[in-house]
Order: C-alpha cells, then structure tokens, then sequence
C-alpha cells in the first residue's frame, strides 16, 4: 500500500474538511442500511480523478479510513458529529487554517484522548 497523508474527517477527498464530509459520511451510513449500496465510489469520490489516480484501488478504503474520526472501524453518525463539532471550534478559533482542523480541537471533541 503505498503511504498516503491526508486529513482527519476528509471523508470526499477534497484537502478540507467541511460540512459535506459529515453529510456524505450519514448519506453513505443510510444508504448501506437502506439499499445495501455504498455511495462512496460513484456520489462521494465521483469528481476526484486526481485522488483515484494517485491512490488506485485504495481510493474508497483511504476516503472511509479519514472519515473514521473516532478509529472504530466504521464511519457513522458519531463520526459526522465529530467532524461537525470539530468545524464550529476552529471556525469560533481564530485560526487562519480553514481547510484542516488541528490536534488540539480534535481533542477539545474528544475524537484525541
């Protein structure tokens, strides 16, 4: 497997972290409970033809492993909420860094003991 660096909670691949990973992380949840399809190869990861390049077939598991804020094994609601809870403390912080969040407010949300 090749070594990849990216965000915690950048479920889509997109060098940020935002609201949309939380959603994408619940519609992807609801969708494999309700219609037994993952989302995440063709809704979530649709437009990330660099990333695809560069990861192959790592892809889907490198875009559930980032959204898996809480490192349980699985991406579900309290991984949204984290991500969610994580966004309002660095956007209320007076950081200049708006695409990542940084350890400390992972911690202060609890996903770092």
């Amino acid at each position: 497997m090749p070594v990849m660096i990216g965000l915690l909670g950048d479920f889509d691949l997109s060098h940020s972290v935002l609201q949309t990973d939380a959603t994408y992380i619940l519609r992807e949840q609801l969708a494999t409970q309700v219609d037994g399809k993952s989302i995440i190869e063709d809704t979530v990861l649709a437009d990330r033809a660099e990333a695809k390049k560069e990861l192959g077939k790592y892809t889907v598991d490198f875009a559930k492993f980032l959204g898996d804020t809480d490192m349980d094994g699985e991406g579900k609601q309290v991984d949204a909420t984290f991500i969610l809870r994580a966004i309002l403390e660095r956007d209320f912080a007076k950081t200049d860094d708006k695409n990542r969040i940084s350890e400390e407010i992972w911690k202060t949300v609890g996903v770092i003991k």
